[in-house]
């Protein structure tokens, strides 16, 4: 069975790269090393869109945005103007809800089928195929979707029937993660101040009540003075924006997601557009005047937090 992915950015390629095993996998991105990679791994890369699209039953997109998907399926020699009816297009994007429904309706049109399932745990989970996928849509194109998605990992939980539900918990994920991180961070910096070793904190945290994603995965890399992710800042500050986005459409208040949305942007603002997610911990350090570890994060953060003026 033929099989197209679409979208090898670093999330991507490790997702993808469980697919030759189970089928014939066809790859494209607009880099070619990233093709090259997946080759590597024993796909096929595509000459076009139109190259891809043609004989496959089931094709997944990792895109950065919506704006992307959209440009994929629906510009003039996207995915549509090929696709045969009966395909499943899997959009693993991060994106948002009523733009993937809007997609899926096109789609629909022509006979051919939208699901959406991102994921969630990091590029480690994706290398190591075990990830969490959520997945929402209509039942006989889960259900053509599942082994495939089950190749990238045993962890697919299906939310309903709507497209665009699984993108939903997706956005709830990131705030929850957001709002871990930064008061996370906060409160070691409180341990520092009164004396308490990273190291003990980090024990003790993730023993505990207080345990969480950060506890278990950031701090133990704070202490040690490695990095726990490559996640670009923007594309965070972007998954956070939608997030607070479907709380505003559906009347929710949601005062401490928004605080810990602003404390990302405030970082983002001040670091740059090529800031990393682990780059808010020397952020941290500056803004509360404390110290994680004898080393920061990673190089590139160190550098980035001496270069911030609060």
């Amino acid at each position: 069975m033929k099989v197209g992915y679409i979208g090898l950015g670093a999330m991507g390629r490790s997702l993808a790269a469980h697919l030759p095993k189970v089928c014939d996998l066809h790859v494209y991105d607009r880099s070619t090393t990233a093709m090259d990679t997946l080759v590597a791994a024993g796909a096929h890369a595509a000459s076009s869109l139109a190259d891809l699209a043609r004989d496959s039953a089931c094709i997944f997109l990792c895109l950065p945005r919506s704006a992307d998907v959209e440009d994929v399926l629906l510009a003039p020699g996207g995915l549509a103007e090929s696709l045969a009816a009966g395909t499943v297009v899997v959009d693993q994007t991060s994106g948002i809800p009523s733009e993937t429904r809007r997609f899926a309706a096109v789609l629909a049109d022509r006979g051919i089928a939208l699901i959406d399932a991102p994921v969630a745990g990091g590029v480690p989970a994706a290398i190591a195929g075990s990830i969490t996928i959520m997945a929402s849509g209509a039942p006989e194109a889960y259900r053509k979707a599942l082994p495939l998605m089950h190749a990238i990992s045993p962890k697919v939980h299906r939310c309903s029937d709507r497209v665009g539900d699984a993108q939903a918990l997706k956005s709830i994920n990131n705030i929850i993660n957001a709002a871990y991180r930064m008061s996370t961070l906060e409160i070691v910096a409180v341990g520092r101040a009164l004396g308490l070793s990273i190291a003990a904190m980090t024990t003790a945290l993730d023993s505990g009540g207080g345990r969480n994603f950060i506890t278990g995965k950031l701090l133990p890399a704070v202490a040690a003075g490695k990095s726990s992710t490559d996640f670009a800042l923007a594309l965070m500050v972007k998954d956070l924006d939608q997030a607070i986005a479907l709380g505003v459409e559906a009347g929710a208040a949601m005062p401490a997601s928004g605080t810990a949305r602003e404390m990302i942007r405030l970082a983002f603002n001040l670091l740059g557009p090529e800031a990393r997610l682990d780059d808010v911990v020397p952020f941290m350090e500056r803004a509360t005047g404390q110290g994680f570890a004898a080393k920061s994060a990673s190089p590139s953060a160190a550098e980035a937090g001496a270069a911030i003026t609060l």
